[in-house]
């Protein structure tokens, strides 16, 4: 029994010993577990964080993304907008420079219409002014105002106009067949014309009739041609223009020689030279 006893006591005591070594790896074992699971813990909690933070940014960059997309919807917008108000400029641009020449080309028309009032206004002053002169001569009794000719020499081409006063022009002109060889009247512009041969004073009768068919008529009209005088020209004798053309031509030679020799007598004397002249007798 004591043996038995004994033995009892050295196996508490090594199992003592044993199980504190062995609960003392197990709290070693149990403190790195734990201290494992604090840091797996705390892993857990950055990486949570993190994510968080991810998602956060995440949640910010989708509402920048929206902002951002909207922002772009609206300059999208903007541009249409403005590229229809540059269509619609430039459309009113050229609405306004076709307006600007419609005006121009209607300014000048009215300028034109002006002008062309103005004109008519003159011309009408004009044609009442003749109206007035032609009703003032229809009143004036007509008269040839031809009243004679002037001196005519002979073999002369003329040209003289006739004149009248009085009654309503276009004149007609009709002459007597008396009138000197070689001189025509145009009865239309009442203009005698052509050349007369024969000297001396002639007379003739000339008739005018106005547009109303009233008679003027004026006779023995003094028509003077007087005779030409031919100017004879003095006649120089063939020998004389030969002897001035000689004379000419010795005076320049002597004149040509003086200047010749005074040139080679002046050269002479720049040279040095004393010159004397000696007299030959």
């Amino acid at each position: 029994m004591a043996r038995r006893k004994k033995d009892r006591e050295v196996s508490i005591v090594h199992f003592s010993f044993f199980d504190l070594l062995f609960g003392a790896f197990g709290a070693f074992v149990f403190l790195m577990i734990v201290q494992v699971i604090s840091t797996l813990n705390l892993i857990d909690a950055d990486i949570q964080e993190m994510i968080d933070n991810l998602v956060q940014e995440k949640q910010g960059l989708t509402a920048a993304l929206s902002e951002a997309a909207a922002e772009l919807k609206k300059m999208d917008a903007l541009e249409k907008a403005k590229a229809a108000l540059t269509r619609e400029r430039k459309e009113l641009i050229g609405k306004n420079q076709q307006m600007a020449s419609e005006n121009r080309e209607l300014r000048n028309a009215v300028l034109e219409l002006q002008t062309e009032t103005e004109e008519s206004r003159v011309q009408m002053d004009l044609l009442r002014s003749e109206a007035d002169l032609l009703a003032s001569l229809e009143d004036r009794p007509l008269k040839i105002a031809t009243n004679s000719f002037p001196e005519i020499i002979a073999g002369q081409d003329i040209a003289i106009a006739l004149a009248a006063t009085g009654g309503l022009p276009p004149y007609t002109w009709e002459s007597s067949r008396d009138l000197p060889p070689g001189l025509i009247l145009d009865g239309a512009e009442g203009i005698l014309f052509g050349t007369v041969e024969k000297p001396g004073e002639h007379r003739f009768t000339l008739t005018v009739t106005d547009a109303n068919g009233r008679i003027a008529e004026k006779s023995g009209i003094a028509f003077p041609v007087i005779p030409r005088q031919i100017e004879e020209k003095p006649k120089v004798s063939i020998w004389f223009f030969i002897l001035a053309v000689i004379s000419s031509l010795l005076l320049a030679y002597i004149l040509w020689g003086k200047y010749k020799a005074h040139k080679f007598i002046q050269k002479m004397k720049n040279e040095g030279y004393d010159l004397k002249f000696i007299r030959e007798r």
